[in-house]
């Protein structure tokens, strides 16, 4: 059974920067099919703002075969493949 939802915790921070935020850009390009509009927006306090997540533990909710719903931590490597 597919859980009905994943839950992450971490720390988010604010990419102030112009450099970082070109960085990253080609992963909103290519996912959310954004344009480099984006890019200027978050130049603006009030506009599109960029974070980045660094992840601590994550789990996953769901019955998993059960009537309860339950939540199971799952393993984190720090991202790494």
């Amino acid at each position: 059974e597919s859980p009905h939802g994943i839950y992450y915790e971490g720390t988010a921070e604010h990419m102030t920067s112009q450099a970082e935020r070109e960085k990253v850009f080609p992963f909103f390009e290519k996912q959310q099919q954004a344009g480099r509009d984006i890019l200027d927006k978050a130049n603006d306090p009030t506009g599109n703002q960029f974070y980045k997540i660094t992840v601590k533990n994550w789990y996953a909710f769901g019955k998993f075969g059960g009537d309860q719903n339950l939540k199971y931590e799952l393993k984190w490597n720090g991202g790494k493949k």
